[in-house]
């Protein structure tokens, strides 16, 4: 499941002008019941995958992405809170 939303927020939905650095930049999902637990809480390991597609979504939406292959360049969480 997590690969569906993978591809439908990589996939380009329209040609647009690149975003500036400091640009706002909003990414939604919508909670599944397989993303919880057993107390209908979102859990902690969803929140690492949902920031890691946002982030990709952003170096896309920069025009980062090509640096990022030439380069070898990976994104990485360092932290979390």
């Amino acid at each position: 499941m997590h690969s569906a939303r993978t591809l439908k927020l990589l996939w380009p939905r329209r040609r647009r002008p690149l975003a500036e650095v400091l640009a706002h930049s909003q990414v939604s999902f919508r909670v599944w019941p397989w993303d919880c637990d057993f107390n209908l809480h979102l859990t902690n390991g969803v929140y690492c995958k949902w920031l890691d597609l946002a982030r990709t979504r952003l170096f896309i939406e920069f025009g980062a992405v090509p640096l990022f292959v030439r380069h070898g360049w990976r994104s990485v969480l360092a932290s979390q809170t």
